[in-house]
């Protein structure tokens, strides 16, 4: 199923719904009380076909498109409301114009006590959109958060299994990491200029849980901010990265005693600018681990971090296919344990290609699995020659007192082992045990499978040439609360009540 609409010079849909009883002792939720509904727009984008299942759609009505909404309800003593104004009696027509992307239309229907919305998110005809090539009974119901790319702009996107951008905001410029945060709060980063060395630097941005702009963040005393992750302590303080440009003594890896390189650092800090913990790649880890990547540059590449219920972190080095758990509880920065380089604390075993390379995401759920997005590039050992390039999402089982991360299953795009991500990319267990992995650069589709390995949910985006988008990471999230921009004032709602 593909959410594009082939286009029409002018776009009608008709939509039917039989009408349940307007009895006062229905549930409000399930009642409905619509008729037909019928959009005009010049453009082509209007999605899902209506339905009882859905109350959230997408209509090309931003930069200034001119379109009417017309419907009518099955009983004509219904009440209409378009933006909370009534609009009409049983039936109501109304043209709209000089709407962004970011404006919504609510569409209300009242009868005695009972009342029903549906929801018209505007978007724009170059907006990056879902297409659905999979969608099965098995797909968690939940919203969908990510951050493409597409004609020089960033769009910050929450969307429904149907692909509606039930949340949008369209940024000018690189963005990456769009997320929502365990106290509710949001963060994006944003692509800035050069710095001294030539590295793109970032900059955080914190939004409120009402999307508001709260601070702009940059690391403090580094020459670089990092656009991979970023994490909220549960007391508040802020956790970021940086690829810091240093001069490194590298004579012992046959280079010079005055190499320019860039260390991974992780950099935690207060609301007041203080710096309260510090870790750095050259002083934690042995750099003859991480030779395959971009070496010596960007030798170690950190790009995932996880904070644990411990205090501790989780943290992926790309550049040296390692996942550390590093002590920051302590202040040391020690590493606990470590996967992955060549002299690792703990052993894989059970794995039928022996190691995973170039992740992108690595994070670890209570019972003590962790959970990789395995790129499958810029190996260690020797697994590229014997068994190919290919990408997968990996879960290890860590056994602290054998000193083992034991293999307990793995999943290749359509279960081919053969398909590569070239970068990027990202791999998380949803709230009810499928998992959602991004394949990103190379692939392109997100697919969310079932414990049982089957494809529940598979999609792709595009830009409006019909190319497919690179998405950094795709995440899921559940009951949340969600801003609708009625004519500039914001009403906020759950979704899913």
């Amino acid at each position: 199923m593909f959410t594009k609409i082939i286009p029409l010079l002018k776009f009608v849909i008709l939509f039917l719904l039989v009408s349940c009883s307007s009895g006062s002792d229905l549930d409000r939720t399930s009642w409905t009380d619509l008729k037909s509904l019928n959009v005009v727009t010049n453009d082509n984008i209007f999605y899902p076909s209506f339905s009882a299942e859905f109350n959230h759609y997408a209509v090309s009505c931003g930069d200034g498109n001119i379109f009417s909404v017309n419907l009518a309800s099955e009983n004509a003593g219904t009440e209409i409301y378009i933006n909370n104004v009534l609009s009409g009696i049983g039936s109501s027509n109304r043209n709209f114009e000089g709407y962004s992307s970011e404006n919504d239309i609510v569409i209300e229907l009242r009868n005695d006590n009972l009342s029903k919305k549906y929801y018209l998110h505007c978007i724009t005809k170059d907006f990056p959109l879902m297409e659905i090539t999979t969608k099965t009974k098995d797909v968690e119901q939940g919203l969908i958060i990510t951050s493409p790319n597409a004609e020089g702009k960033g769009y910050l996107l929450i969307l429904d299994n149907n692909g509606v951008p039930l949340y949008r905001k369209v940024v000018d410029g690189v963005v990456s990491d769009f997320k929502r945060h365990s106290n509710g709060e949001y963060s994006y980063a944003l692509r800035d200029v050069a710095n001294e060395f030539g590295q793109k630097d970032a900059s955080i941005f914190l939004l409120t849980s009402e999307f508001k702009e709260k601070i702009k963040l940059k690391t403090i005393g580094l020459n670089q901010t990092d656009n991979h992750d970023f994490l909220i302590s549960p007391s508040g303080t802020y956790i970021l990265l940086s690829y810091n440009s240093n001069y490194r003594d590298m004579r012992p890896q046959g280079l010079s005693e005055n190499e320019l390189t860039r260390d991974s650092v992780i950099q935690e800090q207060n609301a007041q600018g203080q710096v309260l913990f510090q870790w750095d790649s050259w002083d934690h880890i042995d750099v003859n681990n991480c030779l395959n990547h971009r070496f010596p540059d960007d030798y170690a590449h950190i790009n995932s971090l996880q904070l644990l219920s411990d205090g501790n972190l989780i943290a992926s080095l790309r550049g040296c296919s390692m996942v550390l758990k590093i002590d920051r509880a302590n202040g040391t920065g020690a590493t606990i344990w470590d996967i992955g380089g060549f002299h690792p604390s703990l052993q894989i075993t059970g794995d039928p290609y022996g190691e995973f390379c170039g992740q992108h995401t690595a994070s670890l759920d209570y019972n003590g699995d962790l959970f990789i997005f395995d790129n499958g590039g810029h190996c260690n050992g020797s697994r590229e020659s014997t068994s190919g390039t290919f990408s997968r999402a990996l879960q290890y089982s860590i056994d602290l007192d054998a000193g083992q991360a034991k293999f307990k299953r793995d999943y290749s795009f359509n279960n081919s082992y053969s398909d590569y991500s070239v970068s990027g990319g990202s791999f998380f267990p949803t709230l009810k045990g499928n998992w959602l992995i991004n394949w990103s650069r190379g692939i392109f589709d997100v697919t969310e499978i079932t414990q049982n390995g089957d494809v529940a949910f598979q999609f792709f985006f595009s830009d409006l040439n019909g190319e497919k988008i690179r998405l950094y990471r795709v995440y899921k999230e559940y009951d949340i609360l969600l801003p609708a921009n009625i004519d500039g004032s914001f009403v906020y709602y759950y979704p899913f009540r």
